[in-house]
Formats: C-alpha cells, structure tokens, sequence
C-alpha cells in the first residue's frame, strides 16, 4: 500500500471529512499555497474536521500550514476509531512540539511556528507505549525525531485539523496527503474536473448532458445525473496534468452523492484506462443526505505499474443494487 487519502479542497468544499465542528471555510489560497482553494479553521469556537481512515498502526502524512493564531495550536492530531486523542503536533511557545495526547510534551523542534509564510509538513506517527515514532520534518528538514512512548498502543483511525475548543486551532491548511508506508516528499495535488461524456453514459441527467450536471466547483446540488437500476455506469471525460510530473503517487476519483431510495444502495467509483473498466469496492451512501465518496488507485490498474501523464482516462461511478 501507499497513498490512503488526499485533499486539496480543490472541489471547493471539505465534505471528505466526516465529522464536523464550528464553522470551517474553503477559501481561496493564501501566497504559497497550491491549486485554488485551502481550509480555513477559525481560533473561537472550537472549529474542526476529522477524516475517518482505514485503521493502522502508523501513518505518514504530509501538509501545508499557515499559523493563524496564538501561542497553542493544535496544527495536526491523530485519533484512535473511537475518537481519543492519541497524538498531537502543536505550534507552542512560538515552535512545534510533539505531543502524546493532547497535552504531555514529548519533543521541540526549533524552527518559529509563527508568521504567515506557509509550512510544508510532513509527519511520522506510530503510537506505542514502548516503541512509539512521531518524527517531524519541516520544509523537508527532519525537525523532531522522537522515539518510545508516544501514546496509548492503538490503531490510528482518524485525523484533525484544529481543535475541539476555543484559541487552539486557528490556521489554514491545504494539499492533505496520507500514506500508509513511507514518507510522502515533495508531492502537489492537481484537481480534474469533468469536462466531457465519457464511453458510458446510463444515468439519467437532471437536464443536458450528463457531464454537465457535475462540472461545477465548488459543487452545485441543483442539477445531477440518477442513476436508478444495478449496474448503470456513467463515465467522464477530464482535463489533462499542468506542467511536467516526474511521478504520479495515485489517482483519487470524488464523487457527490446522495441515497434517495432502495434499490440502489451502494456506488462504486470507476476508472475507466487501457479500454477497461476498473472499479473500487462498494462505497456508501446516505439516504437523503448528499455526502462526498472516493475511490484510490495507486498505481494505474490496467498496467500495474505507476500511472503516467500520457495514460488515457476517464472517471465515473456504478450503481450497485
């Protein structure tokens, strides 16, 4: 394995992230950031987002960061499935310690967390009561390198941005990789969006084409492509790669989606490369309640191999009674 998850709130929202507090803002980016959009998570009123992940006894992940507020951020924290809070990176007395739980210090580093010049982060953590890691590299440099007791010994199963109370999570964030066997690197996210119809066209367009319907960003809700019976494919045509990529780390179909009924009860995302069509397994939806669903292939499924800027491609989803 490798890539887990990505987020570059390049879709215009942060509705990957499951669970919610306070008032979190995709805005436009800051100087130094990438793509278009960042989240902005405000310093009253406890602001926060959380990712579910596929538990695992460590994880490295890599961000931006722009410090926004005062003198005890919580800049990244990792969760247990059940939601405690097992180990933290915060920007503390003016530079970032690494913290088990939410409050025992375990290391400083000496880079000032401050200012208004983003951060590229990348972070190591392996909670164990013994032979724990949490290692921190800033801008590439390794900043903390601590080993043994990092936390209670659990799986990781989620992530935070910000905190759960007032003054302690004020900040911006953009370009959220997670990796489940090495360090990410000097990695960017490119955003796709769907600029045709690609080979299979079976779901039913709320008006026009089917490609139009789910072109926008940030996301619109009032048109949509249904699909209604097991099995319907709808496939997209999309944009190519900027600049000159030296390796492509994984591709990350996202779709928006809703349950209005049974059958259907599951979708799966789709790409479609090599002149077959691959799918994820089965992803779930929620009756009534419009939420973001993905699907990551690290390496391109027809070849096996790393995917390349030249590699034909198009995305979509399956209906799955």
């Amino acid at each position: 394995m490798a890539r887990v998850f990505i987020d570059g709130f390049e879709s215009g929202g942060y509705d990957l992230w499951e669970e919610r507090s306070g008032s979190p803002a995709v805005q436009a980016i800051s100087s130094g950031m990438d793509g278009v959009y960042q989240l902005y998570l405000g310093y009253q009123g406890g602001h926060y987002v959380r990712k579910l992940l596929p538990p695992a006894a460590e994880y490295w992940v890599a961000f931006r960061w722009i410090c926004m507020g005062g003198s005890s951020d919580y800049v990244f924290t990792f969760l247990d499935p059940d939601g405690t809070v097992l180990g933290c990176l915060k920007a503390d007395t003016g530079v970032f310690t690494a913290v088990r739980g939410s409050s025992t210090l375990l290391a400083s580093g000496t880079t000032s967390a401050s200012g208004s010049t983003p951060f590229k982060l990348e972070i190591h953590y392996k909670p164990h009561a013994t032979a724990g890691v949490f290692q921190v590299k800033v801008n590439g440099v390794m900043e903390i390198d601590f080993t043994g007791n990092t936390g209670t010994t659990a799986n990781i199963g989620k992530i935070m941005l910000g905190w759960t109370s007032d003054f302690n999570g004020e900040g911006k964030w953009d370009n959220i990789i997670v990796d489940d066997a090495e360090w990410v690197g000097d990695t960017m996210i490119q955003a796709r969006v769907v600029n045709g119809a690609g080979d299979s066209t079976q779901w039913t367009p709320s008006t026009g084409a089917n490609y139009a319907c789910v072109d926008e960003k940030p996301p619109s809700d009032t048109d949509y492509n249904r699909g209604d019976a097991d099995g319907e494919l709808d496939l997209f045509a999309v944009g190519n790669l900027t600049g000159n990529p030296e390796t492509i780390k994984c591709v990350q179909v996202q779709a928006r989606c809703k349950k209005e009924g049974a059958p259907p009860a599951y979708l799966k995302m789709a790409v479609k490369t090599g002149g077959a069509v691959y799918l994820t397994s089965d992803v779930g939806t929620k009756l009534g309640l419009m939420l973001s669903r993905y699907g990551v292939w690290q390496l391109n499924p027809n070849t096996g191999v790393a995917w390349q800027p030249s590699d034909a491609l198009q995305i979509g989803c399956k209906v799955v009674a």
